[in-house]
C-alpha cells in the first residue's frame, strides 16, 4: 500500500473534514483527490480539522501573520511539534548548517514574520545552539550594527527579503527563508529554506540548486497533474493532517517523471 493511500485512510477514519471531503474511505491511491486551502472552508467547527483535542500542544506560526491562506489554525500535538523540529534540523543539515553548540545563529526578520523567527530560535535552543533575533525597524545600518555585535556564523533572513542583497556582502553564511507563494527562484545564489504557513520549514536547497530536498520521514512531495503545483502529504500525523494538499509553488504546467525528480 502506498504511503499516500495509507495516510488518506487514516485521515478519513480520524478527521471529520476528510470524511466530508472523500465521501467514502479511499481504497486506491487514485481515489485520493488533490485538495487546496479552499477545502478547509467545509469544516463546520474548529475541531473538524483535527483528530482529537486531547494532547494539543499549540498552533504552528504562519510565516507571515498578515497573509495566512488557510482559513483555520494549524494545531499540533507534541509529536507533530517534534516532527516539525526534525524537518528544520533536516533542512539545515542539507545546507551544511546543522545546529551545534559551537555555532551561533542570527535571524533577521520583520514584525510580520517575528513569531515564525521566534519558533526557529526556540528549536535551535533545544540543540543548545545560540540564536539571536534582529528585527528590521528602520535602517539597514542598525541591522548591520546588531549583527556585528552578535557575530553569527549563520544568518537566516525571514520576511526581510529587501535586505538580502546588502547582507550577502558581509561575508557570512546567509540562508534565505523563501515562502512557497513567493518567488522561490529569486534567491538561487543563496542557500534556501522553503517555508509555508501550513508546514513551517518544509525543505531546503543549497546555493545554485533549483531542487528542494524534503525529509522523507515526515512529508511526501508530489505534483498535482491537473495544476502542476507542489502537493504535500504529512506522515505520522496524530492531530492535523495534510493529504495531497496543494501549495502555491508551480513546478511545471505539464510535469513528467523527470520534472518531479529535477524540481523536487
Amino acid at each position: 500500500m502506498s504511503l499516500v493511500l495509507a495516510t488518506a485512510q487514516r485521515a478519513f477514519d480520524a478527521v471529520p473534514l476528510y470524511r466530508a471531503l472523500y465521501g467514502r474511505r479511499p481504497e486506491r491511491v487514485e481515489d485520493v483527490p488533490f485538495i487546496s486551502a479552499s477545502a478547509f472552508h467545509r469544516a463546520q467547527r474548529p475541531l473538524d480539522v483535527i483528530t482529537t483535542p486531547d494532547g494539543l500542544r499549540g498552533v504552528v506560526p504562519a510565516f507571515s501573520r498578515h497573509g495566512r491562506r488557510l482559513p483555520v489554525a494549524v494545531l499540533e500535538s507534541e509529536e507533530e511539534w517534534r516532527l516539525r523540529r526534525d524537518r528544520l534540523h533536516h533542512a539545515l543539515s542539507v545546507l551544511d548548517a546543522t545546529p551545534a553548540p559551537s555555532r551561533r545563529y542570527a535571524i533577521v526578520t520583520d514584525d510580520s514574520s517575528g513569531p515564525f523567527a521566534s519558533d526557529i530560535s526556540n528549536f535551535l535552543a533545544w540543540d543548545r545552539t545560540a540564536c539571536s533575533i534582529v528585527f528590521v525597524w528602520d535602517s539597514p545600518q542598525r541591522v548591520e550594527t546588531a549583527l556585528a555585535a552578535v557575530s553569527p556564523d549563520i544568518v537566516l533572513v525571514a520576511g526581510a527579503a529587501a535586505l538580502v542583497p546588502r547582507l550577502t556582502k558581509a561575508g557570512r553564511k546567509l540562508v534565505a527563508c523563501v515562502p512557497v507563494d513567493g518567488a522561490p527562484d529569486d534567491f538561487l545564489y543563496l542557500d534556501r529554506l522553503l517555508v509555508s504557513d501550513e508546514m513551517f520549514v518544509m525543505g531546503a536547497a543549497p546555493v545554485n540548486e533549483a531542487a528542494y530536498r524534503f525529509d522523507p520521514r515526515s512529508v511526501i512531495a508530489e505534483i498535482d497533474p491537473a495544476t502542476g503545483r507542489l502537493a504535500v502529504t504529512t506522515l505520522a500525523f496524530n492531530c492535523f493532517a495534510l493529504v495531497r494538499y496543494c501549495l502555491d509553488l508551480p513546478v511545471d504546467p505539464r510535469p513528467t517523471d523527470r520534472d518531479v525528480h529535477a524540481r523536487l
